[in-house]
């Protein structure tokens, strides 16, 4: 089977590491695979940039464009199409066509309604902004189940200058209807399934997978060499945080984190953070006289992983998420997790099994929680972490992601034939 994929990155962000892994896995099966991506970062002939032409005229020619439509008010209207992704050859003997973010301004607003036409489709959802009007997560918004018209929050990301929302929601709304008959639509989790079916795709076949991580990568390691190798301290509870794009990432609740660290300051004994993600706040610790270490972005999934088996709780303090890979490869490592019930995030925690989940931005909870996982004892701390690994071999293994995606290709494809025969 020749399969497509498209996103905004190769490996940059969840969506992309899910994308990339999901690809590798199919490789292996033998299946043929090609990304198409609006910015590559990897050395992979593999992954195409199907983003606009070379050229310093070209670029000038864009950023002309770009900007009249941010005057505008539109979102992706003017970016390259099909027409570019015909261009690359990137249809050439596809079988079908795994679409994952389309935000990020490489390509077309309409291009699931154009590959549509020529191809099967998949569209796995990672966040909201297929059911909305402009942003990646509604939080406590519902317009987006009739219009988004009369937009509250035009900086939400991605942004826009004028609210045009209601607009961008409609034509978002008329591309869906090519879906039908034509593609299937993938929710990594049951809450953001659920918006779907409340949302303008309703009569679109949608489906739950949810996300896989390798587990070969992702898995337990001794925890004394871990600290040892990580220059960690070998008495003390260590927690660890880590967030795609530091503190300035809005939906990572940072402000949340600074809460329960200084909470955690006023009893002892005190955990110590280690906190991964964009260094920008490098002096953020010392500032509040806390004990750990900030480290920059770790690329390497293998040092990311050392990292889950060095540490005793994996905190997660989003304010939403749909199905965090992060949550995953941390308990595939043996590491139980402490998160906010928002999302998706309460089909991957089995409370009291594997870690638990708190009422969202209840940090004087958070802090409560942390203190009893402290003073767990030996036993409980390894019953938690056996059972946090059984339940991403059960759930979200490579295996039963990988498989799962090439059931729903066959059936896309069939589906999609007998649609489209005549």
């Amino acid at each position: 089977m020749k399969v497509l994929m498209i996103n905004y990155t190769d490996y940059e962000g969840g969506a992309a590491r899910v994308a990339y892994r999901l690809k590798e896995s199919l490789k292996a099966k033998g299946h043929v695979v090609h990304m198409g991506v609006g910015r590559k970062t990897l050395d992979d002939p593999d992954i195409i940039q199907c983003r606009w032409g070379k050229g310093n005229l070209s670029l000038l020619y864009w950023r002309i464009i770009l900007e009249i439509e941010g005057c505008i008010g539109y979102q992706y209207i003017f970016r390259p199409g099909i027409k570019r992704i015909k261009k690359l050859g990137l249809l050439s003997g596809v079988d079908v066509v795994h679409i994952h973010n389309l935000h990020g301004g490489y390509i077309n607003l309409d291009i699931v309604s154009q590959l549509a036409s020529y191809k099967p489709i998949i569209w796995t959802f990672h966040d909201m902004w297929p059911l909305t009007g402009h942003c990646a997560h509604a939080l406590d918004c519902e317009r987006w189940k009739t219009s988004c018209i009369r937009c509250p929050d035009l900086n939400r990301y991605p942004a826009i200058r004028r609210d045009c929302a209601s607009f961008l929601w409609r034509r978002k709304a008329e591309n869906a209807k090519r879906l039908k008959g034509s593609g299937i639509i993938v929710s990594p989790s049951n809450w953001l399934d659920r918006l779907v079916a409340e949302s303008f795709m309703r009569r679109i076949k949608h489906v739950i997978i949810p996300n896989g991580v390798d587990t070969n990568i992702f898995r337990p390691r001794p925890k004394t060499l871990m600290r040892k190798e990580l220059d960690l301290p070998q008495d003390r509870f260590i927690l660890c945080f880590a967030a795609e794009g530091g503190a300035r990432n809005p939906w990572k609740g940072f402000n949340l984190l600074m809460d329960i660290l200084r909470r955690l300051m006023k009893d002892r004994p005190i955990p110590y953070a280690v906190i991964i993600g964009n260094n920008d706040r490098k002096y953020l610790l010392e500032d509040l006289g806390f004990e750990g270490k900030i480290i920059g972005k770790i690329t390497k999934e293998t040092i990311m992983a050392k990292y889950y088996a060095a540490s005793d709780v994996y905190l997660m303090t989003s304010i939403v998420e749909n199905c965090p890979l992060v949550i995953i490869e941390a308990l595939a490592c043996g590491l139980p997790v402490l998160a906010f019930n928002v999302g998706g995030i309460t089909e991957l925690i089995d409370n009291g099994l594997n870690g638990y989940t708190i009422p969202k931005g209840d940090t004087e909870m958070a802090v409560q929680r942390l203190k009893e996982m402290m003073a767990a004892s030996r036993e409980e701390r390894e019953k938690m972490s056996d059972f946090a690994v059984k339940s991403v071999n059960v759930r979200n293994s490579t295996k039963t992601f990988t498989s799962a995606y090439e059931k729903l290709y066959t059936q896309v494809i069939k589906y999609w034939n007998k649609t489209n025969k005549n």
